[in-house]
């Protein structure tokens, strides 16, 4: 973004504003250009003008250059620790998930060879999975979605 054009825009807006004071109050006065006090006070201020403003505009831009380079590291660091969060749980979920299937295939061949045959066994395992999958879906979708919020909150 480019603020150069600032210093000279708030100068124009000022210097405008300083003549249009010192014009209304020699009106009122009744003078006409003439060399007085208010009319020193008046070039004076044209001068402050001129001189300060860059300065201060420079300043305004790097305390918000300042401020911009801050607010992004802070977001950098926020964002970094919530995905390493987010891989970690995957990760976490990856590794149970696949001891889940193993503790199932094992569960329904063991069922089978009990009830004689191997499809029965994974049957009666299928629509036990089916069922717990239905009441987890049921009865423990908000306390989970609360957990998953309260942690990323937390996180952030």
């Amino acid at each position: 973004m480019d603020f150069s054009k600032w210093s000279g825009i708030l100068k124009l807006f000022l210097l405008r504003l300083v003549d249009e004071l010192e014009k209304y109050l020699n009106k009122k006065n009744g003078q006409e250009g003439s060399p007085t006090m208010a009319s020193a006070l008046f070039q004076s201020m044209k001068f402050i003008i001129l001189e300060q403003v860059d300065g201060l505009v420079n300043q305004a831009v790097d305390y918000t250059k300042k401020q911009i380079e801050e607010l992004s590291s802070m977001l950098a660091k926020k964002l970094s620790v919530l995905l390493a969060s987010m891989v970690y749980l995957m990760m976490i979920m990856g590794i149970s998930l696949l001891g889940y299937i193993f503790l199932m295939i094992s569960l329904s061949i063991y069922i089978g060879e009990i009830a004689g045959s191997l499809t029965l066994g994974f049957l009666y395992v299928g629509l036990a999975n089916f069922g717990v999958a239905a009441l987890v879906y049921l009865l423990g979708r908000e306390p989970l979605q609360n957990k998953i919020r309260e942690h990323l909150e937390k996180l952030l």
